[in-house]
């Protein structure tokens, strides 16, 4: 037998099918395990996200054979532009704040790609690999243990009642990757015939405490908002943004990511400040059309337009609080991708990091001897994979939220932009994953 697939099969259930979900069923399936992925949502849909796609994660897609293809359906990212608020020099001068010059840092290639067109596009290769897909369909864990772990699920159609989960299973491992604000936890009063129920008490009666993976750090920080502008827009041809261009503007409210996708729509996702000393302070759409129209090349008649395509046009998606760590497991129940935990990204790491931890996942299970305690060594395993990078990534995105370190960043990387290659290179970095294939029937 090939050293790349498991000795004894296992029942895996895959809860989220966004592309660390999707990884993570495909590697499992690729390893000889029976898969099941559940998924609430109808595809295609779109989600909030900066469709950005980093250089590792691209790597990480080339052990499951996937990388090409997604190239293929993307455009290639090759140049980040960035644009800094700077101080005003005068504290009487109550002009709106506009970013400085440009400043142009090299990053490795990666790839733009909406989340519409690769979330289908994954759930298809799983579907390829032998994964059985619930979709649409809900799925929570109602208990735990060391040995196996029960799950309710039902059809997410809109034809059951709230509160009627009428079908029960049981699983050798449930891997969560519900993202930011997926629900993933019920109360249940069947206890598992292989499994011992934590919601059935000693004497038999429903104990009608929820199943959970508890907070580390609970939701706190910049919340996200986002929306596509249609490539048939008249702003979309007016915003001066090249394809394969990534470009960032930061200011005193967060900062707004913007990338060109095929066809030319553009993906407009931004991270905003959650607090703010102002008696009313303005609507997120009036934060968010601010800090695009300090762009410099952002002239007073179309940041009006933008201002009124966002108030009156936009489908905008909002996510909770970004900031966020969830303890990674528990009996046969782990978390990977966003729901395991997030920082703000800049260049494509939040869907890498997502798939790196699908792919390390699948690994670890594979790994002789893991299984036992499998949480634990979970947690052990993803504060190796990403915690550097984690921490990098936030340092820097908190940095530019002051003034005088945005005024700093300005002065020295129009001078040297090379001064930022070691963090650039950092987040590009990524593990190596040995490549997998479908076992042949």
């Amino acid at each position: 037998m090939s050293p790349h697939f498991n000795a004894a099969p296992s029942r895996v259930l895959v809860i989220g099918g966004g592309v660390a979900g999707c990884a993570a069923a495909i590697r499992f399936a690729h390893r000889g395990n029976e898969v099941t992925l559940a998924e609430r949502a109808s595809f295609p849909r779109e989600k909030i996200c900066g469709c950005c796609l980093g250089a590792a994660g691209l790597r990480a897609l080339d052990a499951i054979g996937l990388a090409q293809s997604v190239r293929d359906l993307g455009v290639p990212t090759e140049r980040f532009t960035g644009y800094l608020q700077i101080p005003r020099l005068s504290p009487t001068n109550t002009a709106p704040r506009v970013c400085a010059s440009e400043i142009h840092l090299p990053i490795a290639a990666g790839v733009a790609i909406a989340r519409s067109v690769l979330d289908t596009f994954l759930v298809e290769q799983a579907r390829q690999a032998g994964v059985r897909p619930w979709q649409p369909y809900e799925a929570q864990i109602v208990s735990t243990d060391n040995n196996k772990t029960l799950v309710r699920y039902r059809s997410a159609d809109g034809s059951q009642k709230p509160h009627d989960w009428e079908l029960t299973d049981e699983f050798d491992l449930v891997v969560v990757a519900t993202g930011l604000s997926g629900d993933f936890s019920g109360s249940h009063s069947i206890p598992s015939s292989g499994a011992s129920n934590a919601n059935v008490n000693s004497d038999g009666s429903a104990n009608p405490r929820r199943w959970q993976l508890p907070w580390i750090q609970s939701p706190h920080g910049p919340f996200g908002i986002a929306a596509h502008l249609p490539s048939q827009h008249p702003l979309a041809c007016d915003w001066r943004l090249d394809e394969g261009e990534i470009e960032m503007i930061c200011g005193d409210e967060g900062y707004v990511g913007l990338v060109r996708l095929p066809g030319g729509a553009i993906d407009i996702a931004a991270a905003l400040r959650t607090s703010s000393q102002q008696v009313r302070p303005p609507s997120p759409t009036e934060r968010l059309a601010a800090l695009l129209g300090s762009h410099p090349g952002c002239t007073d008649s179309l940041g009006e337009r933008i201002s009124d395509w966002l108030r009156s046009e936009a489908r905008l998606m909002t996510a909770p609080p970004l900031r966020r760590t969830r303890w990674p497991g528990r009996g046969r129940v782990v978390a990977i991708g966003d729901c395991a935990g997030y920082v703000e990204p800049m260049t494509g790491e939040g869907m890498t990091w997502g798939i790196e931890s699908g792919l390390a996942v699948a690994d670890l299970w594979a790994k002789p001897g893991s299984q036992d305690d499998f949480a634990n060594h979970w947690h052990t395993r993803l504060r190796a994979l990403q915690q550097k990078r984690r921490i990098l990534c936030g340092s820097v995105t908190r940095a530019l939220r002051s003034p005088g370190l945005r005024r700093a960043a300005h002065f020295s990387l129009t001078r040297a932009p090379w001064l930022a290659m070691p963090i650039t290179r950092s987040l590009a970095a990524g593990p190596t994953f040995a490549p997998t294939a479908s076992r042949m029937p």
